[in-house]
């Protein structure tokens, strides 16, 4: 953590709660380097959801946020004209880039962002969090939208060129090799769960005959569910285990075909829907494993998982065959089982999820050392420490 104390304006697209994602981890973010004893302010330059420049406070816990909303309706010379003056009145040492290529513009093609930033943030240090880069990755993937990324990707090299920023985190393995591969190091960052633990993890008690599987958030088109359901009703067969599922959140429209397949081979299934953060907790805390749609190559992007992680929980990733263009082995963490037909029964040897890994507070001080190692060691250009 930082020694000093630290002045940041984060910047992302939209400040909506609850409507998007990358604003609510921006705000969870914020609130958490202001309980560290640093001051942080949020910038939305593209907002959805507000018709003319909105200052205000926004909630984070028992926190207060500063923020400063501006409207993508108003022309971008004015949303910048009206940044520049708010961001010098707070003076921050640091500017935080949280991007998503389509987050400043509906076709992902946000040209000339790279160069209104840059003077935006004259003579401050910059932070580039890439919470996605561009499309086009998988191996398999249409000529349009690797036609698309290509354009992305050369948007993407011209903003982090203009900005030079003193630290670059991202996500996922795939996202530090493919910014590595266009010439910029990056480290990797954990997504913090947006559910906070209720209870103390270790008071969590697990009956030994039933496996209580869990699906929290959306779940992805193309997972082999029909597999997984026959091969768990076939190892409650040979081991005389029971097994219930639980649906909880927003699934989503592929619900109901889990529901249908699960339900065909005698797997009972509860479906709760959205429920409040407290009673998500709960149910995490009383399941056995937790199931994750994701591609796995993507997996540590997803807000689901990195909940049932910070719940004690370890993971089956029941998901599409998905492998990046430019291919690279990457192996499963002790907590996570990539699911294959057949070898459901190897659940038995994952470990428990880290209760720490993905909280909001690891985040932040690992986030906040980041900088504050730049200022000691010094740094060469485009390199991350």
């Amino acid at each position: 953590m930082a020694k000093s104390k630290l002045k940041l304006v984060f910047i992302c697209g939209c400040l909506e709660p609850g409507r998007d994602g990358v604003g609510d981890y921006t705000r969870r973010l914020a609130g958490e380097i202001i309980r560290l004893g640093h001051n942080a302010a949020i910038l939305s330059l593209n907002d959805h959801f507000c018709s003319s420049p909105e200052f205000g406070t926004q909630k984070e816990g028992d926190v207060a946020i500063e923020v400063y909303r501006l409207s993508k309706v108003l022309a971008q010379k004015e949303r910048f004209k009206l940044a520049d003056k708010w961001v010098q009145k707070l003076n921050p040492d640091w500017l935080s880039l949280q991007f998503v290529v389509y987050s400043f513009h509906r076709k992902g093609l946000p040209f000339f962002l790279g160069k209104k930033l840059e003077y935006l943030g004259r003579g401050r240090n910059w932070h580039i969090m890439f919470h996605e880069i561009w499309v086009g990755l998988a191996d398999d993937e249409q000529y349009k939208l690797r036609f698309l990324g290509s354009i992305q990707r050369k948007l993407i090299k011209n903003l982090i060129t203009k900005l030079n920023p003193k630290v670059i985190h991202t996500q996922t393995e795939i996202y530090k090799r493919e910014l590595q591969h266009l010439g910029f190091n990056s480290q990797l960052l954990s997504l913090p769960s947006n559910i906070p633990t209720i209870n103390n993890i270790s008071e969590k008690t697990v009956k030994t005959d039933t496996i209580s599987l869990i699906i929290f958030g959306s779940i992805y088109l193309n997972a082999p569910f029909l597999e997984f359901a026959q091969d768990i009703a076939t190892y409650c067969t040979k081991t005389g285990q029971k097994a219930t599922l639980t649906m909880i959140g927003r699934n989503g429209m592929e619900q109901e075909k889990w529901v249908a397949a699960f339900k065909s081979v005698g797997i009972p299934v509860i479906v709760m829907g959205e429920q409040s953060p407290e009673t998500i907790s709960k149910t995490l805390q009383e399941s056995t494993i937790g199931i994750i749609t994701t591609p796995f190559y993507v997996l540590e992007k997803s807000g689901s998982a990195a909940a049932l992680r910070s719940h004690g929980l370890p993971i089956i990733n029941v998901a599409e065959s998905w492998r990046p263009k430019r291919y690279f082995e990457l192996t499963a963490p002790v907590d996570v089982l990539v699911y294959k037909p057949g070898n459901f029964s190897e659940f038995r040897n994952l470990k428990n999820g880290s209760s720490t890994a993905n909280s909001i507070v690891g985040v932040g001080e690992i986030f906040l050392r980041s900088l504050s190692d730049y200022g000691k060691i010094g740094i060469k250009k485009h390199i991350c420490f």
